[in-house]
């Protein structure tokens, strides 16, 4: 019975310790709603501008950075890897400049005003920003 009282007090120490691991991680997405969000949020974004490039949609630059922004954190939650992340935060950068350019024109053609050049400046340092962040993590 001697030898036995070694191995059983093995076995008890190990799923001792093993009841002790960390218990999952309860913030972390699972990765196909990661994706499904991601993926709706695009698809929000792109249609709607889409729309406004064909001519028929309204241009709402808080609209576009509103869900811009969404597509990013959802990318931020579908990629946890630092890469991922800069690479979320220069698209969505790439697209409030592209915003920021629009609204310019479109305030020298009288269609916005500068309130709205204000806003879309806003929203693109807003975007530096965040990819300053994202390059410091």
């Amino acid at each position: 019975m001697q030898t036995r009282s070694p191995l059983v007090l093995g076995l008890v120490c190990l799923l001792s310790v093993a009841g002790f691991a960390a218990p999952p991680d309860p913030t972390k997405v699972p990765p196909e709603l990661a994706k499904a969000k991601l993926a709706a949020a695009r698809k929000v974004y792109e249609t709607r501008w889409k729309r406004f490039e064909g001519g028929l949609g309204t241009f709402d630059p808080e609209f576009f950075s509103l869900w811009s922004h969404r597509w990013r954190e959802a990318q931020r939650e579908a990629s946890t890897e630092k890469p991922g992340q800069v690479v979320a935060a220069q698209e969505h950068l790439e697209r409030m400049k592209k915003l920021e350019t629009i609204v310019q024109h479109r305030v020298k053609e009288g269609a916005a005003t500068e309130g709205d050049a204000a806003a879309a400046a806003y929203y693109r340092i807003e975007a530096e920003i965040a990819l300053v962040r994202a390059k410091a993590r």
